[in-house]
């Protein structure tokens, strides 16, 4: 007998003799407790998979339970009680998936008008991979070293003798909150919350080898981080005229590993570093100040909402060395000893402040006429000191010294953002149709970090609702807007003039979305959609052709249907079509070299246009039915989701002009790629039979298949080794690689059997897991 059908004949089992407790004992009421009444409901239960074939693999799991517990075994799916005083002070917990890795609980108390005291913890897993293998290093401390003679090119001597195998690569979030509301009198709301977020374990993480000219390895991040937010408000007004409202929230970062350490796999003697050295998230905290004012019943029915928001950012995580390569050295000193910063920039002692204005005003000066208007203005402001370096590590190969009399400084990227919006609806009495006429705008400021250091964009919105019956109504949308930046000054001198990044640069848009809903009188009820967004960027100041993203669409299509069954139950089912198409237009560029004397940097026939297409279908169906009143229930749901992307390159003209035939075969755009597809199928069922007034047996059927192609990770294995001759290269080993592993298809069947029990409360819904 396997594991699996001996854990499915012990769940039913004890099904079988709760069952007889419950048929001696019925208890369908709530029941007396503490001076007030006890309501509840609990399952306990298991999942088991029908058969080994049935099961993912090891390679397939981590998609397959990536956010979630998929483990067979025994485990409490669902927990609910609830506590009615005599003096009105109810509570509630709250609890699910207990005893797995992505359990949840709650616990919430309250009287009304008085307080609100609420305690959550729930855990997140996510699972990148369970056949990692990783040669070297400890993925806790964040260093990762290599013998001086490498790995052998035989992967099953590699695999086998590895004494560090990582299974699984994988963090979890635990996140707790404690949340206190109290209301001393009419018109004062005191409100305070406090969470905790600890992220442990590890995830892929690539490390820079010193690139260019050198290679890369993949390694694991180390995961050992706390965030704290402690948030503290107070209200005053209540539902007066006017109202006030003063918060304060901190926020402290820290984490346990700074940096992380790797071996270089190409290097062992010369110039080339010996070990690559990564800064990981810094530990920093955060300040925000904000106080909201409402004024209420002014005159032609008007309300003001006013909102000053104050940030202060601060970070002072120590620098790491210039490099780590132990040959790079400067007045006869190596640049790997942190000594070597100069004593006033060991540190970043960052210093970031945001303000942020917002005012809005609704208004109805007469009836069937609504007004909006608001206004955000936003600020980014940057008071860290400027840090000077003499010199800077290129690529962890060479030193560039700053020219005489100036040093090297970093960059600042303050930016302001300004959003303005006006709206004024119509909906004359008795009138079936109603409009509204909108205007939005925005507008930003960049420093010279950025290209464009103004750009304005406004737009124009129609709507009309139109309300053909009580039973039929059809809603549609239309908005065109225009992008135009003051000018547009290339931040490097080596790209081609004619790039526009499309966040900054000139663009008109039209968008279009209608919705219809028919719900006749009867069972039967309809929602159809539409939308369309298009993107052009030819336009305007632009040149012609522009390179980067030129035009971009994307529409969708779809709808949803529904059936009541009187009051046995619902049919549904809908269907999504998207589709997104995006036309970047490139040109290769090569500077001149000893091979290609002369330079291709504006040679049109180098010109190539990529065409990237993607479309994505998404079906469903469900089904709710009492077969039987207050015995049987059914449930069920469908979902199929088929996504591809297509991506083709072609060259506009054929490319000449080259220093020799090879450069003009290097420019040539290769074939349409092979297209990356991905089918998803997902169902699950459920058969809830209500054993007594209080006990109710459920059996949940799961099955999910997974088929995916895409030709960039297809045939990645986890720590790949290069299969080259028995004696190994060093320069050629090409170890700890992909220790994702990689989205891989899959095929599951599962059943889940659990035993409820309740009092004085209706069992919680079917819930798919």
């Amino acid at each position: 007998m396997t594991r699996q059908i001996r854990t499915i004949a012990g769940l039913l089992a004890w099904i079988g003799v709760f069952t007889l407790m419950g048929v001696s004992r019925p208890l369908s009421a709530q029941v007396p407790f503490a001076g007030g009444t006890l309501s509840g409901v609990i399952d306990v239960g298991g999942r088991a998979f029908l058969g080994t074939s049935n099961k993912p693999g090891d390679r397939a799991w981590a998609r397959f339970g990536e956010y979630t517990n998929m483990y067979d075994g025994g485990y409490l799916p669902n927990a609910h009680l609830r506590f009615n005083s005599a003096d009105k002070i109810f509570a509630e917990v709250r609890a699910f998936d207990i005893g797995r890795s992505d359990q949840q609980f709650s616990f919430t108390a309250y009287q009304p008008n008085k307080f609100t005291f609420d305690v959550s913890w729930n855990q997140t897993p996510h699972l990148y991979s369970t056949t990692s293998q990783l040669y070297g290093g400890d993925a806790q401390i964040g260093t990762f070293g290599l013998p001086a003679v490498r790995p052998t090119t035989d992967p099953t001597i590699y695999n086998s003798n590895s004494p560090y195998l990582v299974n699984p690569v994988a963090n979890r979030w635990d996140a707790g909150r404690v949340a206190l509301k109290v209301s001393p009198k009419d018109g004062w709301d005191v409100r305070a919350e406090y969470n905790r977020t600890k992220k442990q374990g590890n995830r892929p993480m690539g490390m820079s080898m010193g690139s260019p000219g050198s290679n890369y390895r993949e390694i694991l991040e180390p995961i050992d981080q706390i965030t704290q937010s402690f948030k503290i408000s107070q209200s005053i007004g209540g539902k007066s005229r006017y109202q006030l409202l003063m918060g304060y929230d901190l926020s402290i970062f820290s984490n346990a590993v700074d940096g992380v350490m790797a071996d270089n796999p190409q290097a062992v003697t010369g110039t080339a570093p010996t070990a690559g050295h990564s800064a990981l998230a810094p530990e920093n905290l955060a300040h925000m100040f904000n106080l909201t004012g409402t004024a209420a019943q002014l005159p032609l029915k008007t309300r003001l909402v006013g909102t000053v928001a104050y940030s202060l950012w601060k970070q002072d995580q120590a620098f790491l060395p210039y490099t780590m390569n132990p040959l790079l050295l400067s007045g006869g000193l190596p640049l790997n000893d942190v000594a070597q910063l100069p004593a006033d920039a060991r540190s970043l002692e960052g210093d970031q402040r945001t303000l942020n204005l917002q005012l809005a005003a609704t208004s109805r000066p007469v009836k069937g006429v609504n007004v909006s208007a608001k206004y955000r203005r936003y600020k980014t402001m940057d008071e860290t000191p400027m840090k000077e370096f003499p010199l800077e590590v290129v690529s962890d190969r060479s030193i560039a010294n700053a020219p005489a009399g100036t040093f090297f400084e970093r960059e600042t990227h303050p930016y302001g953002r300004q959003l303005g919006r006006f709206d004024v609806g119509l909906h004359p009495t008795g009138s079936p149709v109603s409009f509204k006429l909108g205007w939005n705008w925005e507008r930003w400021n960049r420093t010279e970090t950025r290209e464009a250091p103004i750009t304005n964009e406004h737009q124009p919105r129609a709507a009309m609702d139109l309300e053909v019956t009580q039973y039929a109504v059809l809603r549609t949308s239309f908005s065109r807007s225009w992008r135009r930046y003051s000018e547009y000054t290339p931040v490097m001198t080596v790209e081609n003039p004619a790039l526009r990044r499309f966040d900054q640069s000139d663009r008109d848009q039209n968008r279009l979305d209608v919705v219809s809903q028919i719900t006749p009188p009867g069972p039967l009820g309809f929602t159809l959609t539409y939308n369309l967004a298009k993107n052009n960027y030819q336009v305007g100041q632009n040149p012609n052709p522009v390179y980067g993203v030129s035009d971009d669409q994307n529409w969708g299509i779809g709808g949803d249907v529904s059936y009541a069954l009187t009051d046995r139950g619902s049919l549904f089912a809908g269907y999504q079509r998207e589709r997104v198409t995006w036309i970047q237009r490139s040109r290769f560029r090569q500077a001149a070299s000893g091979t290609n004397p002369i330079p291709q940097l504006d040679n049109t026939s180098y010109d190539w246009v990529s065409n990237t297409e993607d479309n994505i279908h998404t079906a469903n169906a469900g089904l709710e039915i009492t077969l039987v009143p207050d015995k049987l229930e059914l449930g069920g749901l469908w979902v199929y989701t088929n996504a591809k992307t297509q991506v083709s390159t072609t060259n506009p003209t054929t490319p000449t002009g080259g220093n020799n035939a090879a450069q003009n075969l290097s420019a040539v755009a290769g074939d349409a790629w092979q297209p990356v597809t991905r089918k998803m199928h997902r169902i699950n069922g459920s058969l809830r039979y209500r054993v007594a007034s209080n006990w109710s047996a459920t059996v949940t059927y799961g099955f999910q298949k997974l088929n995916n192609s895409d030709w960039r990770t297809d045939g990645l294995v986890p720590a790949y080794i290069f299969t080259g001759t028995s004696t190994y290269p060093a320069t050629n080993w090409n170890g700890d690689l992909s220790l994702g592993g990689g989205l891989q298809p899959y095929r599951a069947n599962y059943i889940i059997v659990t035993l409820g029990y309740n009092i004085g409360m209706t069992p919680h819904a079917l819930r798919f897991r």
